[in-house]
């Protein structure tokens, strides 16, 4: 197969220092296919009831999704739909990118020819085929959009093609989110999809002279291994947001920065199929324990995640907390095997 490299350049004229190549963590969507089923190492951004992106190719050519990976097994399908609604994943890469360096990454998109899903606009099985672009987001949590750092064309073909772009962040950047969207010109909302695979590292650049920092032929991607990077990425969200989740002495209500981190913890657990959320709670009188079980149960119902999928446990404050990734206060959390 032929390939296409298309460059797309977002930059200004400064010089950038050198710094080692950005990895990212299951560049080539390797997972379980399955609709609405993520593959490791990334986030779902679904926060408006609708389903999560689906790993590909489901077997029997389910949804009517029949393209090969481009690069190992299985590849990432997004959508965009009639209303309004988008769907984008994210992920902490290795290393941030820093404020007014240049970098460039590459990698591989196309579009089914048919995509069969269930439109929630009139709740009847729907065609997602039309085209659709790919925006690639830096921001400074999880699904965030401080800055938009590249945008596709409309993705109109159903082979793949490697497009490449060069970016260069206003701000320090700790987080990589990848979106579907609509086409320019198109009409304001309708039904399509886009196909994601192999991600390259993302390389920094001579920003006058646009020439990579590192020798990109001796880069090489450490191989994916499941659970033991999903527990790694886990006890990294653990601890990124520990700070401010726990419960102020003698309270049984969380704030609103408390809140924030636990659903971004709830969320990064359900996503992760093969774990679970252990939370213990320091003793207090029964009242105060269970307004304080009641306040997580409610974050985590928000968050999707089920009951299944954590344990509330009462704790000693004399306790030996060992293997616990985060105490603050009265609450404590980690991530632990479910199956």
């Amino acid at each position: 197969m032929k390939r296409c490299t298309i460059f797309f350049s977002f930059f200004l004229p400064i010089f950038a220092h050198a710094q080692p190549a950005i990895l990212l963590t299951n560049p080539s969507f390797e997972g379980t296919p399955g609709y609405g089923q993520l593959p490791g190492g990334w986030m779902t951004c679904a926060f408006n009831r609708e389903s999560p992106p689906d790993t590909h190719p489901v077997e029997n050519g389910r949804f009517g999704v029949v393209q090969l990976p481009q690069e190992g097994r299985t590849y990432l399908g997004m959508v965009v739909r009639d209303n309004q609604t988008t769907e984008f994943v994210s992920q902490k890469p290795v290393q941030p990118l820093r404020a007014g360096r240049c970098y460039t990454f590459s990698l591989y998109l196309c579009k089914s020819e048919h995509l069969h899903s269930l439109s929630r606009s009139d709740n009847r099985q729907q065609d997602f085929n039309q085209p659709a672009v790919l925006r690639a987001w830096g921001g400074q949590s999880h699904c965030g959009k401080k800055q938009l750092l590249a945008t596709s064309p409309a993705i109109d073909h159903t082979v793949w093609r490697q497009y490449s772009f060069r970016v260069q962040p206003l701000d320090s950047l700790s987080y990589l989110t990848f979106e579907a969207y609509f086409a320019e010109g198109a009409p304001p909302a309708y039904n399509g999809n886009l196909l994601l695979d192999n991600v390259s590292p993302i390389v920094p650049l001579d920003c006058q002279t646009q020439q990579p920092l590192v020798d990109v032929d001796t880069l090489t991607v450490p191989a994916y291994v499941p659970h033991q990077a999903e527990l790694l990425e886990l006890n990294g969200i653990l601890e990124e947001n520990c700070a401010g989740t726990g419960f102020p002495a003698g309270m049984g209500k969380l704030s609103n920065t408390a809140k924030t981190g636990l659903m971004e913890v709830a969320m990064s657990v359900r996503n992760r199929p093969a774990f679970r959320l252990e939370v213990g709670l320091v003793a207090a009188d029964r009242k105060l324990s269970r307004q304080r079980a009641k306040a997580l149960q409610r974050i985590f119902k928000k968050a999707g995640l089920s009951g299944s999928r954590y344990i509330v446990t009462v704790v000693s404050t004399g306790a030996e907390m060992t293997g616990w990734r985060c105490g603050q206060g009265e609450i404590w959390l980690r991530a632990t095997k479910f199956r």
